[in-house]
Formats: structure tokens, C-alpha cells, sequence
């Protein structure tokens, strides 16, 4: 979500590296959503840095395709993966939204995720236009919501 399509110039053996490399890694975790065998969704967390001091933090990233929102999509993908990151040991989660992104913080803010804290200027846009990122962040050792 921090790059523009044209930005992302990846070969397809790259890709297929990338996600050999997580389905063999005990601590990165990527959950697709298919419709209709197509692509919809897909939300990861992986590991802040595999530091003393900083393993007990997952960082997540998220996205649905527009024509798949309001369908639960993201709701589902946010359940699992937050009982994913339980199972593999994580303390916290973290993430970064768009200030100006509501329909996403009240997502998160449904599973209990807290703003921690605000960049300002964080992206600047094609158009010259800056966005602040909200930092948000959840602990995972206890239960919350319906999951």
C-alpha cells in the first residue's frame, strides 16, 4: 500500500521466492482470499525484526480489492490472522493507516486495535498532497471480540 502499481517491478520467480520463503518461515504469515479463483484479498504479518527485543512484535498489512469491500473479506482476514499471530507467539501487533481512513480504523478499532501514535506527512502523493499515518496496535495475549 506504500507503492504506486508502476512501482512494483517484481519478476514472477521473485514473487515465487518470496512466498516459498514465508510458507517455510515460522514467523511471517500471509492469508489470501480467493473468489471465484480470483484473488481478492490477502493480509500478512511478519516479524518486526528477529531481534531480542523486538520478536514479540508482528507487524500487519491488509488490502481488498474495491469491488470486494462491505462483503467481510477484511473481517475475516483480520479474525484469523490475529489468532495466527497468537499461535505463533506474538505479544502485539502493529500497523500504519492512512489518517484521512476511517472505514479502516473502525475496522481495526472492531478488533481492538488503539491508535499509538501519529507520523505526520508520512506519504506524499502524486499530487503533492501529504498523509499522515496512524500508527495502531493491539496486545494479542488475551481474547477480543468473538474470536
Amino acid at each position: 500500500m506504500t507503492r504506486y502499481p508502476e512501482e512494483i517491478n517484481i519478476t514472477i520467480n521473485k514473487e515465487i521466492e518470496i512466498l516459498r520463503n514465508n510458507q517455510n518461515n515460522n514467523t511471517d504469515m500471509m492469508i489470501v482470499a480467493f473468489v471465484n479463483n480470483e484473488l481478492v484479498g490477502n493480509v500478512v504479518i511478519r516479524c518486526e525484526r528477529n531481534h531480542i527485543k523486538l520478536k514479540h512484535r508482528a507487524v500487519l498489512g491488509i488490502s481488498v480489492k474495491g469491488k470486494y469491500w462491505n462483503k467481510g473479506i477484511g473481517n475475516e482476514l483480520l479474525r484469523e490472522i490475529i489468532e495466527q499471530a497468537r499461535v505463533i507467539g506474538y505479544e502485539q501487533i502493529e500497523l500504519g493507516v492512512f489518517s484521512d481512513n476511517e472505514k479502516a480504523r473502525k475496522l481495526y478499532e472492531k478488533y481492538g486495535f488503539e491508535v499509538w501514535g501519529n507520523l505526520k506527512n508520512a506519504f506524499k502523493l502524486k499530487d503533492g498532497t501529504y498523509r499522515d499515518e496512524i500508527l495502531m496496535g493491539r496486545s494479542i495475549n488475551s481474547r477480543i471480540g468473538s474470536f
